[in-house]
């Protein structure tokens, strides 16, 4: 079912059950299969049950909370410290324009007419400024070397060295793991070598190679992987980080997520897909909400188990308090998403985090500015939040940057963490009136769209922030 006659069928459905229970837009996305829609149905109207009703047990958990001791960025116009990421964001600043010359002509692809075969139907992105630029001898690559290695591979490493040493005061003896969210590249269709190979060509261009990249120039000895989960790759990097330090697989954790728009391809897969907004704007939450733009972006953490910290003291920029990784299963189709399965991971990091969800202020959304995605999101966490009285504050950088695929996570993360230091929550662009869709999922939770900063609550001792990334 395409996403009209999705629609179509939930009027049918909601015709013959009545309107005493409401069916949300998304049920069919929901529970795809007819034993499944048929469960709930039958749930719904039999049992006298709560739509998605949701139980969870809250237990103590020995988990020790893990401390974020170093925090660097590299996002478009020149964000390139955590404190002009947070003026740019407050000012309610537009990060994208016009695909540069620098990445590709993307002429050649163009087409506004959506639908149009091999072509793409946006020209539009933001873009981080100058990475052409690489100092390769501070990092002892030779000359030859550097002119086969992938700008991802290069802006990983500057990012992943200046979290490092700028803000650890790690022995020398820790052992350091190195974890990269990355899905994407493009060096070799950007720089056209498809038939000028050499040595050093198959590990410049392997993602496997950008944490190993990391690890070999900074001499860090721990596990060291790269991850590719899609558009949840950071965040699935920092979840194996912090793993990774509960086990003692490692003393200290590198977490790095990056993405560059280096090639059409991508481009125009998404166009043929019609994932894309035809303007280049994620008008996340708003009835303007066509579609995501893409962006680029790098961010990197420092993590270690908050009990190491003070000894070594290390400057502490926030806590994780628990994080949790599931998948949708047997979806509508490969590429939706699900509510219920949303809804458990959700509950699950809550759980982790020996809190309850009325304990958390703000939620970092995926938010991507899709017709659909954006009231499936809303209805799980609205869902999950229900008994809560106080209002929830949800926000989406991809307003201000787009959707920076691989390094999306860590981009919320940074986001979440200036948050909670400065205790306002910048607000969302692009948001005229709301997605009509997300109406009825307000009515049972207390949710607020910020529009203008707003300010948490200063009496509170200790603030939450959640974080999704699908």
């Amino acid at each position: 079912l395409d996403s009209l006659s999705i629609v179509e069928f939930r009027n049918v459905l909601q015709d013959k059950i009545g309107k005493t229970n409401k069916l949300s837009d998304s049920v069919l996305l929901d529970y795809p299969c007819p034993q499944d829609l048929a469960e709930y149905l039958n749930e719904m109207l039999f049992l006298n049950s709560d739509i998605n009703k949701t139980q969870i047990i809250y237990k103590q958990t020995k988990v020790e909370p893990i401390a974020i001791i170093g925090l660097s960025c590299r996002f478009p116009t020149n964000c390139n410290t955590p404190g002009l990421f947070w003026e740019f964001l407050t000012q309610k600043k537009n990060a994208m324009s016009e695909i540069p010359s620098s990445r590709f002509d993307y002429r050649k692809y163009y087409d506004s007419e959506i639908g149009t075969m091999n072509k793409m139907y946006t020209n539009q992105g933001s873009f981080i400024d100058n990475v052409e630029y690489f100092d390769n001898e501070k990092f002892n690559i030779s000359s030859s070397e550097v002119n086969y290695l992938d700008p991802v591979q290069r802006l990983a490493l500057e990012v992943g060295y200046e979290t490092m040493y700028q803000f650890s005061n790690n022995k020398k003896d820790n052992v350091v793991g190195t974890y990269v969210g990355v899905c994407a590249s493009g060096n070799f269709e950007n720089q056209h070598r498809k038939n000028n190979t050499s040595p050093f060509s198959g590990t410049g261009d392997a993602l496997s190679i950008v944490a190993n990249r990391i690890s070999y120039s900074l001499g860090l000895q721990g596990p060291s992987m790269s991850i590719d989960t899609a558009c949840s790759s950071s965040l699935v990097a920092l979840d194996s980080a912090c793993k990774s330090l509960y086990l003692q697989d490692c003393d200290t954790a590198l977490v790095v997520g990056v993405n560059l728009l280096l090639s059409p391809d991508l481009y125009v897969k998404f166009s043929a897909a019609r994932m894309l907004s035809p303007n280049g704007r994620c008008a996340t939450f708003s009835d303007q909400a066509d579609g995501y733009a893409r962006g680029e972006g790098c961010g990197g953490i420092l993590l270690k188990t908050l009990s190491k910290c003070e000894p070594e003291k290390d400057q502490i920029w926030s806590i994780i308090a628990g994080t949790a990784v599931n998948q949708d299963g047997k979806s509508a189709n490969l590429t939706s998403p699900n509510g219920p399965s949303q809804e458990k991971v959700q509950l699950k990091a809550i759980e982790r985090a020996n809190i309850q969800p009325n304990d958390i202020d703000y939620i970092e959304a995926h938010g991507t500015g899709t017709a659909l995605g954006d009231p499936q999101e809303i209805q799980a966490i609205s869902n999950v939040h229900k008994d809560r009285t106080s209002p929830l504050v949800i926000g989406a950088v991809k307003t201000n940057i787009g959707h920076t695929e691989g390094a999306a996570g860590i981009a919320g993360l940074i986001k979440a963490v200036l948050v909670l230091q400065h205790r306002q929550v910048p607000p969302n662009i692009h948001f005229s009136e709301i997605n009509p869709r997300l109406k009825p999922f307000l009515e049972s939770c207390p949710i607020e769209f910020p529009i203008t900063t707003v300010s948490l609550d200063n009496e509170k001792e200790t603030l939450y922030a959640g974080i999704s990334s699908f």
